[in-house]
């Protein structure tokens, strides 16, 4: 029995890079893509959008009054929009009571029209009559040519009709 090993391939977690050939993962090390991956800013102050490689930098910059103003900044916000949000909620509130009211009174009247409706039923039930409509309409289409042939057939011509009246001066 022979053993066989599975084949080693490089990986690049950062730039999700993988290959089983030594050279391809070397030039992959030289790419673009990668040294500027590698380069990233490792220090960032996400509340004062501050980015940097060195750590003395970016300790300076937590001791700053900007970052202490900005890192402050959001609780005051957050106070207000606090109050503001309370004010919303009641509102809220408010509106889903009025519309819950509204739902309970078209349920009452749903209610209503089906105990109405029930009755009527009851009541046709009882009186079991039989009522048979018939509706024949007969139509009389005629010809209005074929009529004034047959009836007007000595009937002048309209044009002689109008060639004969006399206009007034």
């Amino acid at each position: 029995m022979s053993r066989t090993c599975p084949p080693k391939t490089f990986k690049c977690k950062v730039c999700n890079f993988e290959t089983r050939k030594k050279d391809h993962w070397e030039r992959h090390l030289q790419t673009r893509k990668h040294i500027s991956v590698m380069n990233s800013k490792k220090h960032s102050c996400e509340a004062c959008n501050f980015h940097t490689n060195n750590k003395f930098d970016y300790t300076r910059h937590l001791q700053t009054t900007k970052h202490k103003n900005m890192v402050n900044e959001p609780t005051k916000r957050n106070a207000n929009a606090n109050s503001e949000d309370a004010h919303l909620i009641k509102e809220l509130l408010v509106k889903q009571s009025a519309i819950m009211e509204k739902i309970v009174e078209m349920e009452e009247r749903k209610e209503k029209r089906n105990v109405d409706l029930e009755t009527i039923v009851s009541n046709m039930a009882q009186n079991n009559s039989i009522t048979n409509n018939v509706n024949t309409t007969i139509n009389n289409n005629f010809n209005l040519n074929i009529f004034l042939n047959e009836k007007c057939k000595d009937a002048m011509n309209i044009e002689d009709f109008i060639n004969t009246l006399e206009l007034c001066p």
